[in-house]
């Protein structure tokens, strides 16, 4: 796609490649003013986390009036807590980065935990961010961009291919996520969340499903790049460790999977789009604030605003 040519001076070249790769440059939608907050939930990630955390940061600073990120951890045991505080405290004390700790989860429930992450978010625009995934250069300006580019209601999944680790990475108006009460928090802990939440705020909204666009020419060159792993640039991952036998845990997967797609089912046809009762996330969360960790009035919705 070729950029107006009347504009190619006035772009930086990161902001041009933005723009051809997501194919959503549009004139009319450039100035429309919206935030973005990268949503992070994690326990006992360090050794994904010390890899992306610090590179998605460095990649998203240039754009701290628009982006920022929010990490909950929920008690890790590892050293988490600890290298982020130490680690980044420019970024804590200006608000684009936001701590938090939350009461540990047993077993790890992932609608709780991204409903609690998602809640601390301030910007127009939550997305999930896994703990072990990149946004890759610019990563938030390039889903404002997205997002920007249509009239009409959307949800941005950035999901490559299945079992890469990107099937999480959704995007979503702040006020559809609230809408439709987040995540199902009464799902079995791991599987079909992410396929459920996007149904109900299509089924609630008539929002559009938007995949990641990528040229063809882009593709190749990131399959080189990259060795093939995760060709998106705006949505690699740092690979899971598997178990030694993979049959171990499949089982216990497919089963808590198989559930919860047959209760998506029976919501979706019974028009129960609104999970939780409107109770988002963990009911108690604290906030690491000069040096300590404060816990945190529990808010059903929180008011969008910009980091300076």
């Amino acid at each position: 796609m070729l950029l107006p040519i009347g504009n190619r001076d006035k772009k930086s070249n990161a902001e041009r490649i933005v723009a051809v790769d997501s194919d959503c440059y549009n004139l009319g939608y450039m100035n429309l003013k919206r935030t973005l907050t990268f949503c992070i939930h994690t326990r006992n990630r360090f050794w994904q986390l010390s890899k992306t955390l610090p590179k998605n940061l460095g990649d998203n600073h240039r754009d701290r009036q628009q982006v920022n990120f929010v990490l909950v951890d929920f008690e890790s045991s590892d050293q988490t807590v600890t290298w982020v505080t130490q680690s980044f405290p420019e970024y804590l004390a200006s608000g684009f980065l936001s701590l938090f700790r939350a009461p540990a989860l047993e077993p790890y429930q992932r609608s709780l935990a991204k409903n609690t992450s998602l809640s601390q978010g301030t910007g127009d625009i939550l997305t999930n961010l896994d703990s072990d995934n990149f946004t890759g250069p610019r990563g938030g300006l390039h889903v404002l961009n997205v997002f920007r580019s249509h009239t009409g209601p959307i949800v941005y999944h950035q999901c490559s291919r299945a079992g890469n680790g990107s099937t999480g990475r959704i995007s979503t108006l702040r006020e559809h996520f609230y809408g439709v009460g987040g995540y199902d928090e009464r799902f079995q802990p791991y599987g079909y969340e992410d396929h459920d939440f996007i149904r109900r705020v299509v089924a609630k909204y008539g929002a559009l499903v938007v995949p990641q666009k990528i040229s063809r020419t882009r593709r190749i060159w990131n399959a080189v790049r990259w060795k093939g792993i995760f060709a998106n640039r705006f949505n690699r991952a740092v690979p899971n460790e598997r178990p030694a036998n993979d049959d171990d845990l499949a089982p216990d997967w497919e089963e808590m999977n198989a559930a919860n797609h047959l209760l998506s089912i029976q919501n979706l046809r019974a028009g129960k789009l609104v999970a939780n009762s409107g109770n988002v996330g963990a009911p108690k969360v604290w906030k690491y604030t000069d040096g300590e960790f404060v816990e945190q009035v529990h808010v059903t919705e929180r008011t969008p605003a910009v980091v300076g």
